[in-house]
């Protein structure tokens, strides 16, 4: 019998296929193959080694919580979450719970939704330092070396940390900055409002609304403001900033993200450098890119108005305009 593929990677890092026991299903198919005549030992060989099923249940709900809501699908996202929570409840384990809230999160920062993570950090005080020093990164904090080596290892880079003491604090809620209010992206087709300034996870099931950011795109600020509710997220994108563009060069922080064969990294380590105003034109490009290619609705159009207010900003009119055309191409989906 020809052995099955390895399980795909995690769509975050701190999603809940690690903990699962996936690396013994080779395995077990071969046992059933070997003690086909006797199948009462073959199964009792594998349940042995088969992860219980509220893990594989809640697993399999945030992968599909994952898709939905990178597709823009606010319904089904919802519904995915709520079920990968309530199987973990079942165990009363709180590592795999704050793992959920944490893959939640890193969607969120993905699409350039900015926010506390308030279901994780509601669980903050059982928390470990793991998961600690992953959600102080995707809040754009800064970290030490004992807390970068912490972080999953496709986020170790030099160039995605930050020193200590360097720019400590981000302002995200600057009352003196201009919102970019545009047009409110459809992201599903029950009117679901899509914000183009930043949207990866995953809408606050709660409804809560999203602080407008200030982020600064190579230098220079841009405003980018969010809403994020359980059904929908507004997402605003227009002129009305101003920001300086930088040329990219040997140092560009684009060097340091993880590679394009990891798309969902690759987003989550986008997003926090534009969190923490140090995401590069390239930056943004190769998020636009690896959004494009994966067909993630919800962060494209985030990533897109981005890319179309720094064309503004140049003085590229003719750029602007191909952009903001793609994403009305996006918003038909």
């Amino acid at each position: 019998m020809k052995p099955l593929p390895p399980s795909p990677p995690p769509l975050s890092p701190f999603g809940l296929r690690n903990l699962r026991a996936t690396a013994s299903a080779p395995a077990c198919l071969a046992t059933l193959a070997l003690l086909a005549a006797s199948g009462a030992l073959a199964l009792q060989a594998c349940s042995a080694a088969r992860p219980p099923d509220w893990r594989i249940n809640a697993a399999n709900a945030l992968d599909r919580f994952s898709q939905a809501y990178l597709k823009g699908e606010d319904r089904l996202q919802a519904r995915e979450f709520a079920q990968a929570r309530a199987e973990v409840a079942r165990s009363g384990q709180t590592l795999p719970a704050q793992r959920i809230e944490l893959t939640r999160c890193a969607a969120q920062v993905a699409s350039l939704v900015f926010d506390d993570c308030p279901g994780f950090a509601a669980m903050r005080a059982d928390a470990q330092p793991a998961e600690l020093a992953y959600h102080a990164w995707l809040q754009g904090q800064a970290l030490d070396a004992r807390q970068a080596a912490l972080l999953p290892a496709a986020y170790r880079a030099p160039g995605l940390q930050r020193a200590a003491g360097a720019n400590a604090d981000v302002n995200l809620d600057n009352a003196n900055d201009t919102d970019m209010k545009t047009a409110g992206a459809n992201a599903t087709g029950e009117n679901a409002k899509a914000d183009t300034n930043a949207d990866v996870n995953l809408d606050n099931t709660n409804g809560a609304d999203m602080k407008a950011a200030d982020v600064n795109v190579a230098g220079v600020d841009a405003k980018a403001g969010t809403n994020a509710t359980g059904e929908s997220a507004k997402a605003d994108t227009n002129a009305g900033t101003n920001i300086d563009v930088n040329v990219a060069n040997a140092d560009d922080p684009a060097n340091a993200l993880p590679s394009a064969t990891r798309p969902m990294a690759r987003l989550i380590a986008a997003g926090v450098l534009l969190r923490r105003n140090q995401a590069s034109p390239t930056v943004v490009n190769a998020a636009v890119d690896t959004a494009s290619e994966q067909g993630w609705r919800r962060p494209l159009l985030a990533w897109l108005g981005v890319q179309a207010r720094l064309a503004e900003l140049r003085g590229d009119a003719q750029e602007a305009g191909r952009v903001r055309r793609r994403m009305a191409l996006v918003q038909q989906a």
